[in-house]
């Protein structure tokens, strides 16, 4: 379940709630969570308020009436509550979890006395469950439970449903499109290609950190576009060479303005420049559309790898040819 609306729903419902009420509803989710919870009595429940023999786990409730914890009487509250379970409860059960839970999510002085409890080495562990774990374990049962527990109406029980309908389509658009429309990336052919060796070291030679991380992350996600590339510019070089040179030309005049450089063999730095020269060979109506703005990033991508923009290597520098 993950409809928007129920969550909010449930988290209203948890922050207006307090003793009892709040206690009831925690029984009525964790019922549902652990087959055997052993639930006491409101009144001399010596501090228990709930309990599993099978995972080991004991809860402690605390819902005052106000919406917020007061620090003191919070502290306090934990103070007494897991000296009841250890007076009352410990040597009963091997428990491994004391559980105090709360309508919202402890801070400051409360959370450090859990955080205290935890160095007594008496070999229980000890957690505060506010409201954000309540939301959680609520989520993880079917609509229609949560629906009846916080006393909601059916509305929420037929948007919840619809939500999941409608994620399911998208979720098969998505499948449809990933398995029919996108084959999938082959790193090993990426690491036969002929110029695999070279524009590794082209990429560190033009990136670091973060942004050497996402050049990568790009060149792997677009090389199926960028092969369709190279075998255009291929065919177009035999046809008509000088459109290609102009193209040249183009990307790196474009690249030296974008960089504020007088040459197009310095480090490119940004992953944002290459996406910057992308959009600039789109048309506007063309530049959202993902299918168009994948092939403008190739077609950049292609021209750096085949060293018309960006620092070279050694070997690279060692081939270029020198007209004048």
């Amino acid at each position: 379940m993950g409809n928007r609306l129920l969550e909010q729903a449930i988290r209203d419902k948890i922050k207006l709630s307090d003793g009892k009420k709040f206690q009831q509803i925690f029984w009525d989710i964790m019922i549902l969570r652990y087959s055997d919870l052993q639930t006491p009595r409101m009144q001399h429940d010596l501090g228990n308020d709930g309990y599993s023999l099978k995972e080991k786990v004991f809860f402690a409730c605390y819902a005052p009436e106000f919406l917020k914890y007061d620090n003191v009487d919070t502290k306090q509250k934990i103070s007494e509550d897991y000296k009841a379970f250890c007076n009352n409860w410990k040597n009963k059960s091997s428990f491994e979890k004391w559980i105090f839970v709360t309508k919202d999510n402890l801070m400051g002085t409360p959370h450090q006395s859990i955080v205290d409890l935890n160095t007594n080495g008496d070999g229980v562990v000890k957690e505060n469950w506010g409201l954000e774990q309540i939301v959680k374990e609520a989520l993880c049962l079917e609509n229609a439970a949560v629906v009846r527990i916080f006393d909601l109406s059916d509305s929420y029980l037929v948007n919840a449903i619809n939500e999941e309908k409608d994620f399911g389509i998208i979720a098969e658009i998505f499948e449809f499109i990933f398995s029919d429309k996108i084959p999938p990336i082959d790193t090993g052919l990426i690491k036969k290609s002929e110029n695999y060796t070279e524009l590794t070291k082209k990429i560190s030679l033009n990136f670091s950190g973060k942004e050497l991380e996402s050049t990568r992350e790009m060149i792997i996600r677009n090389w199926q576009h960028k092969t369709l590339v190279g075998k255009y510019v291929e065919d177009e070089t035999s046809r008509n060479p000088g459109r290609v040179n102009a193209l040249i030309d183009k990307i790196q005049s474009d690249f030296r303005n974008a960089k504020g450089a007088k040459h197009h063999d310095t480090p490119i730095d940004s992953v944002k420049i290459i996406e910057d020269l992308a959009k600039e060979y789109l048309a506007k109506d063309k530049q959202s559309n993902p299918d168009y703005v994948a092939g403008a990033r190739a077609i950049v991508l292609y021209f750096f790898e085949l060293c018309f923009l960006g620092k070279k290597t050694k070997q690279e520098n060692a081939v270029s040819e020198k007209l004048f």
